[in-house]
């Protein structure tokens, strides 16, 4: 119950983060606004789940995976950055850097083998082919 109670209050604070950025960042940055506010909270949830189940023994994430993450994390931000899209429809923009990003995130994901997830999709397709 206590570990259920702790990522209550870790999801509550994600809630609030996000509120918060919504708020500054929707009236700058309309559609790409929310979706900087939606990563940096989940980015803070991410950090309070890892430090919590660190200092908990819950589970023990090693360095190597936390630097893969950041890199996953900031490959992906530039690629939304970098893309040169432009069109009056905020939509359309924000769809088209979307999924750059996740098209970037996905092959860094592979590349770098993060969560041995090569391995696992390998594995799949050759069941899949079978």
């Amino acid at each position: 119950e206590k570990n259920t109670n702790r990522q209550f209050q870790i999801t509550a604070i994600m809630a609030v983060v996000n509120v918060i950025g919504n708020l500054i960042l929707i009236p700058m940055s309309s559609l790409v606004g929310a979706a900087q506010s939606t990563v940096a909270a989940f980015s803070v949830g991410a950090i309070l789940s890892w430090w919590y189940g660190r200092s908990s023994n819950i589970y023990q994430v090693t360095k190597e995976e936390i630097l893969n993450a950041i890199l996953i994390f900031f490959i992906f931000i530039l690629t939304i950055q970098l893309v040169p899209v432009s069109y009056e429809d905020d939509s359309i923009e924000f769809a088209l850097r979307l999924l750059s990003g996740l098209c970037s995130f996905t092959v860094v994901v592979i590349v770098i083998n993060h969560s041995e997830t090569r391995s696992r999709l390998i594995e799949k397709l050759r069941k899949i082919i079978k």
